[in-house]
């Protein structure tokens, strides 16, 4: 599914229409249209009986929940209806497509397997997450089937034909169901764990143990503290002695590996775990061998045998060092600042430092690069720089941004472009100011060749192909450019998805809607256009009456009949997705060619 990311900041409006329009947008003074087409004939959808939860146990004070009616259909899977196979149609001509209804090429299967049925989809891997009234499920694009129908307050994994669910009602608690939604596990924990070496780790009466899918008790329950996910096959846990907590590590069978002596002890990381003892940290390895002595302020596992360590009197005047793990030897003495880009907390840190043998560091302000060695080999000169990959690296220099290689010799000057972003092939995009504002374009990186001049207002780089935007960033219009810039399909639709299979979901028209997928964040959807599937020369495969549609995989859509959305009176171009009903569309293809 091809989304692009718009993150939504109340300030800017706030800016842009003033107190009074603000006041009245939060009223929800809007006008309310509806966009609706002929309903596609399919199976009516069989009545599901209602289903409760298992009784939750008498030790959760939550009330006991009412009965849940399964509101989502299962109906038979049911072929699309089509025209006549054999009729080509011309792509521009989206007028003659209108009059016709849906249509299929031939070797082409189009089959409906769920009706419009839920209000939100977002897909998660193998699995499309479904939402009635704020109630969560899981449709697996797989099996074309839904797995866990929609009754629970969050659905986090699916594993061998159980999920880990959050219940709706009555608090936080957390328990396991099949895929019907009868419980499995009851609803006991009010962690939300994710499974991995086959065990969730739980919290019963503040104590914290582990189980696995089927309710297994594999960790005791008597921990005082936990980590989240086991690494390396190890959880660290923690119990408290005389009110310290003292932390060590079990495995997935709750034997004790590493003794609980420790004052605090973080994740294994790349087969190392930070510990602190004595108010200093060190590196223990998975046998729970002191490997880095307890002398640092911090230090970190960070790939390819080595470590970053910290020093100093605290956190505000930390400097930075790397050590050789294989044998404790400082290879780069602790002189370096990182700035924000390491912070040792950050969930999302990368843990790795060498990238194609340099790392990025910086001195007084100023990046550069030292080896594996030490060994400053590319000056600390530069006011920005970016981890090499494919042997380049983005740096800047008094507000301009330039590319450099592994010898540090400049590829691309500074200045000659506005902005730099690396693509596969060791092609660039590349972004100028031009006549008609910014615009971008892709260049060779090793010779300067121009392959697509720049005058697109955005261009994305697909399997090797470009989909490029012509025109305004709210109402350009999509094309396409092979690998060589030549233009293939020319900007003519409102949107353009991804080619999976040989084919792409496009739409010709339409009104672009803001669809949200969370508090701050959404998509432009085109609402009301005409739907094709077509192939890289353009040509029309398959034609769909719809108000609008997604391309979950590269074997199902999602499609829904009626768009109701809202508009702005104040700034008649923000319109909002108020509501929507989903349903799935299977595609088969018969015909080799098309997977060609």
């Amino acid at each position: 599914m091809d989304k692009g990311k718009i993150v939504v900041v109340g300030i800017a409006l706030v800016i842009c229409f003033g107190v009074v329009g603000f006041v009245l947008l939060s009223q929800g003074e809007y006008e309310a249209h509806v966009l609706q087409n002929e309903p596609i004939p399919t199976l009516s959808p069989s009545p599901t009986a209602p289903m409760a939860p298992s009784p939750l146990p008498d030790a959760i004070s939550s009330p006991a929940p009412a009965s849940v009616p399964v509101t989502t259909p299962s109906p038979s899977p049911t072929p699309l209806p089509v025209s006549s196979p054999s009729f080509s149609l011309p792509p521009y001509v989206g007028d003659i497509i209108t009059e016709m209804g849906n249509f299929a090429a031939e070797g082409v299967l189009l089959t409906v397997v769920m009706p419009p049925s839920y209000t939100d989809i977002e897909l998660r891997g193998n699995y499309v997450s479904v939402r009635v009234d704020g109630l969560e499920g899981l449709f697996c694009v797989v099996t074309m089937t839904e797995v866990v129908p929609p009754l629970f307050g969050w659905v986090r994994q699916f594993y061998d034909g159980l999920a880990h669910v959050r219940f709706a009602h009555g608090g936080n608690l957390w328990g396991i169901v099949d895929g019907d939604g009868d419980v499995v596990v009851d609803f006991v924990s009010n962690v939300a764990f994710f499974m991995n070496y086959g065990r969730g780790v739980v919290r019963w009466e503040d104590k914290w143990g582990a189980i696995d899918f089927a309710g297994n008790i594999f960790v005791p329950l008597e921990f005082d503290r936990a980590g989240r996910l086991f690494f390396a096959g190890l959880l660290n846990v923690a119990r408290r002695y005389a009110g310290d907590l003292k932390w060590g590590f079990v495995d997935v069978y709750g034997r004790e590996v590493v003794p609980l002596m420790y004052e605090w002890a973080a994740p294994f990381v790349n087969r190392f775990a930070r510990v602190r003892y004595g108010g200093k940290m060190g590196l223990i390895n998975t046998a729970g061998e002191v490997v880095i002595p307890f002398e640092h302020l911090d230090i970190m596992p960070m790939g390819c045998g080595t470590a970053m360590f910290m020093v100093g009197e605290n956190r505000h005047e930390r400097m930075f060092g790397i050590i050789d793990l294989s044998d404790g030897r400082v290879i780069v003495p602790p002189i370096y600042g990182m700035g924000w880009v390491f912070d040792f907390e950050d969930e999302h840190f990368p843990h790795q430092l060498f990238f194609e043998g340099l790392a990025a560091l910086e001195r007084d302000g100023k990046w550069g690069f030292v080896n594996m060695e030490g060994e400053e080999v590319i000056p600390f000169m530069f006011e920005f720089v970016t981890n090499f990959r494919d042997g380049f690296s983005f740096v800047g220099y008094e507000r301009e941004m330039g590319l450099i290689n592994t010898y540090g010799e400049m590829i691309i000057p500074f200045g000659e472009f506005a902005s730099i972003s690396l693509l596969p092939n060791g092609l660039a995009r590349v972004m100028v100011n031009g006549q008609r504002g910014w615009s971008y374009g892709i260049i060779e990186i090793a010779t300067g060749r121009e392959i697509v001049s720049p005058f697109y207002s955005e261009i994305i780089q697909r399997d090797g192909w470009f989909a490029v935007q012509y025109g305004g960033r709210a109402d350009g219009l999509w094309g396409l450019l092979d690998d060589n810039g030549r233009e293939v399909i020319p900007p003519m639709y409102t949107y353009l998805g991804t080619f999976m299979d040989g084919l792409a979901l496009v739409s010709i028209g339409g009104d672009r809607i803001f669809y949200a997928t969370g508090e701050l964040c959404g998509y432009m959807m085109p609402v009301g256009g005409q739907w094709l599937l077509i192939d890289k020369e353009n040509n029309v495969v398959a034609a769909f009456q719809y108000s609008a549609m997604q391309r979950v995989s590269h074997n199902l859509l999602a499609f829904s009949e009626s768009v109701i959305y809202r508009t702005n009176p104040h700034l008649p171009t923000d319109r909002r997705v108020q509501s929507a009903e989903w349903g799935f569309i299977a595609i088969e293809f018969d015909a080799p060619s098309f997977l060609e």
